[in-house]
């Protein structure tokens, strides 16, 4: 994956910091718009999104999962 090479996944990366248990609606639809259509993203992106949501913030006992099930 070309992380630091997509502009638009740099920019936005950020934005979801502190953010997922606030307002994680708000969170999955700039992932969506990031995407676009599951059937025509690239390869790269899914990969990127993929890491992404496997990441630390969404292990349970991180806090994010269980704030947002309560």
């Amino acid at each position: 994956m070309k992380l630091d090479k997509d502009r638009a996944w740099v920019k936005l990366r950020p934005t979801f910091n502190m953010q997922w248990n606030i307002r994680p609606e708000w969170c999955c639809s700039e992932l969506k718009n990031y995407m676009g259509s599951v059937s025509s993203t690239t390869d790269n992106k899914l990969g990127i999104v993929m890491e992404y949501l496997s990441g630390s913030g969404f292990v349970e006992g991180y806090g994010v999962v269980e704030d947002y099930a309560k």
